[in-house]
């Protein structure tokens, strides 16, 4: 009996261990060693959890926080900026309070850096602050192919079509085969109006990249608005070969077919987007469809 005890004490003993060495065990551990005042210990656990697991912004912000309160600026920013850049959005207000962002203390941050910082602000909506990201990584990479790409997306949803324009084509120059710059810059071109540059702009992003599904489907959306419907099925043919879960094209190739008179197949189509999850399309089904 002593020596089944003893077995299962071990065995216990064991899965503690094993537990104990996984990212979650050591982040707890490191929790524990930060409440005793233990500092250093808890700052070799957290790294422990994020080798173990790099995506977990909590301990990302865990560390920083507490070498905030060791006086570590420079490595509580660092890891402040990848919580955030993971989805810690409070890590955000922390920087703005504490780190120096300066272009005389950009060393700090990598062009790189400010580029998912400039990401992450633009998924929260907040497009002036990803702007002013993408400028800081602009001010260290004058080069930076994607920061211009970016930049013109977040000028594009607040409306600055021309100022967009301007950085797609620095882009464009920068890299001549960069697809999605055309793409984009098409976009901004239609925003403004000027159709037949928008065209020419998504051709030429489906032949430097043939699998682009978006930019036929800006170029079926262009033909649809002016009456091109059969051109327009044409397009969304394709980008619906390539990305087949897309449903808002089968939402809108269903409304060419109905426009040429093709009520099955349009019914069909719309029939499709709402098993695809576009709830609206049913409104449709129920005028049009027996």
């Amino acid at each position: 009996m002593k020596s089944l005890y003893l077995l299962i004490s071990f065995i216990l003993l064991f899965l503690y261990n094993v537990i104990g060495q996984t990212a979650e065990g050591y982040f707890k551990s490191a929790y524990d060693k930060a409440e005793i005042g233990d500092n250093l210990g808890a700052i070799k656990d957290w790294d422990k959890s994020i080798e173990l697991n790099p995506k977990n912004f909590s301990a990302y912000y865990s560390r920083g926080l507490l070498k905030l309160g060791l006086g570590d600026k420079n490595g509580a920013c660092l890891d402040l900026s990848m919580a955030g850049e993971l989805g810690k959005a409070e890590a955000y207000d922390l920087i703005k309070k504490h780190c120096d962002l300066s272009p005389v203390n950009a060393i700090e941050f990598s062009a790189f850096d400010y580029v998912k910082s400039a990401a992450q602000k633009e998924l929260l909506g907040d497009y002036i602050g990803s702007i002013q990201a993408y400028n800081k990584a602009i001010e260290l990479d004058s080069n930076y192919v994607a920061a211009y790409n970016n930049r013109g997306i977040a000028k594009g949803n607040l409306g600055d079509y021309h100022g967009a324009i301007q950085d797609y084509n620095k882009a464009i120059e920068l890299d001549s085969k960069y697809a999605d710059a055309y793409n984009n810059r098409g976009n901004s071109k239609r925003g403004l109006g000027d159709t037949r540059g928008a065209m020419q702009d998504y051709n030429k992003a489906t032949e430097l990249n043939p699998n682009f599904a978006d930019a036929y489907i800006n170029t079926g959306n262009t033909k649809l608005v002016y009456g091109d419907f059969l051109g327009a099925i044409q397009n969304y043919n394709k980008a619906i070969v390539l990305k087949p879960d897309y449903a808002y094209v089968y939402r809108d190739r269903g409304r060419c077919k109905y426009d040429l008179g093709d009520t099955n197949g349009a019914c069909l189509d719309w029939s499709k987007a709402g098993e695809l999850g576009d709830i609206d399309i049913y409104g449709l089904i129920k005028k049009h469809c027996n």
